[in-house]
Order: C-alpha cells, then sequence, then structure tokens
C-alpha cells in the first residue's frame, strides 16, 4: 500500500476505544488505488489542447462529444495501477462492438 495511505490502513487495525460506552467503528478491509484520470495523460498534444479548449457545458459539438468519450476511454484504461486493479479483480474490459 503506497506511503500516503498509512494512516487509513492505521484506523483499521486501530483497537477499540478504552471507553465501553463508545461504538466501535469497523472498516472494513479495502485497497485504494489512486489512478490519474486527466486531459494530462494524453500523450497526443493536438487532442489535448483540442479537449482543454472544450467549455464547460451540456451543449458541445458531437466531434467534441466523441473525442471526450474516446479520451476517457484511453486515459483510464492506461494507468499502471488501473490495470493492476483489474487484474486483482479478475476483470477484463470488452471494447464495445457498437462502438468505431
Amino acid at each position: 500500500m503506497p506511503e500516503r495511505f498509512g494512516p487509513v490502513a492505521g484506523v483499521r487495525r486501530r483497537p477499540g476505544p478504552a471507553n465501553p460506552r463508545r461504538p466501535v467503528i469497523r472498516v472494513p478491509e479495502a485497497r485504494i488505488y489512486a489512478i490519474d484520470v486527466s486531459f494530462a495523460a494524453l500523450k497526443d498534444r493536438a487532442e489535448l489542447d483540442f479537449l482543454n479548449r472544450q467549455p464547460t457545458s451540456f451543449l458541445l459539438p458531437a466531434e467534441a462529444v466523441d473525442l471526450l468519450r474516446a479520451a476517457a476511454g484511453t486515459i483510464i484504461a492506461e494507468p499502471p495501477d488501473f490495470q493492476r486493479l483489474l487484474k486483482e479483480a479478475g476483470v477484463k474490459i470488452v471494447p464495445d462492438a457498437a462502438r468505431p
């Protein structure tokens, strides 16, 4: 577990309070995967620039929506921590055949 998550693990392993009237909080055993999901992960600078120029809006041109969706798939799928999560969970992402 990365060092920055040490305090979380410490809470889980801490013994209950000495005062029996206070409830003991049970924290489930959980693994934390820190996955960077940002445009900065894109290797294509032209794509990065295009996406960063898009307004925060519910109305985007179809081209921008298509590129945003494609970039999201790339950004989430590539980080090593996400690949480790998939492997440890025993799952695989299957591409949507309906999408180009």
